[in-house]
């Protein structure tokens, strides 16, 4: 069946769009019942992730106009490639 990206805060939101503490894998069935079911469950597994702190400064970000940082993306990016790689 394959993982999806679960968006927490939705795609639209640009500055949180590609951002890795808004992006969650899941199956399928739990992508479209968090996203639409049971968002209160998925609020929960978010702070619980993040820590209050961490979610309330995601919400900041989310609700904050303005475009993703590719800069800063392709960084991230760049070091998580070379964490694989490591872990191979």
């Amino acid at each position: 069946m394959g993982l999806h990206c679960s968006h927490f805060f939705g795609r639209a939101r640009k500055s949180t769009r590609f951002d890795p503490e808004n992006c969650d894998a899941l199956c399928a069935a739990c992508h479209r019942f968090w996203g639409s079911d049971d968002y209160e469950a998925y609020r929960d597994f978010k702070i619980k992730q993040l820590g209050k702190k961490g979610f309330g400064m995601l919400k900041i970000k989310a609700n904050t106009g303005g475009k993703p940082d590719y800069a800063m993306l392709n960084i991230w990016l760049s070091e998580e490639l070379k964490r694989i790689k490591k872990e191979m």
